[in-house]
């Protein structure tokens, strides 16, 4: 995935056909579900949530950062994201 965050801004939803474990859905200008599942069972979970408010884009930059790092196999993923 390339840049998340300027995609979510601008709208648009990338279909990620990358591998079976991920799924993406959107609604809206900036309302996005990113869901990556591991293609075994696992006992966790995490869930990860940013906005922006006013001119604050740090925590959205922090996410597409790790989002980044994660599509490009940098990190593996460990358990389930939400």
């Amino acid at each position: 995935m390339d840049n998340f965050l300027a995609q979510t801004l601008a709208g648009i939803s990338p279909d990620i056909t990358q591998g079976k474990r991920r799924a993406f859905t959107g609604a809206g200008r900036c309302l996005v579900c990113l869901n990556l599942r591991l293609p075994f069972e696992v006992d966790r979970a995490l869930v990860l949530s940013a906005g922006i408010h006013g001119n604050e884009t740090a925590p959205v930059e922090m996410l597409d950062a790790l989002l980044s790092a994660l599509f490009e196999g940098k990190i593996p993923c460990a358990g389930d994201c939400w």
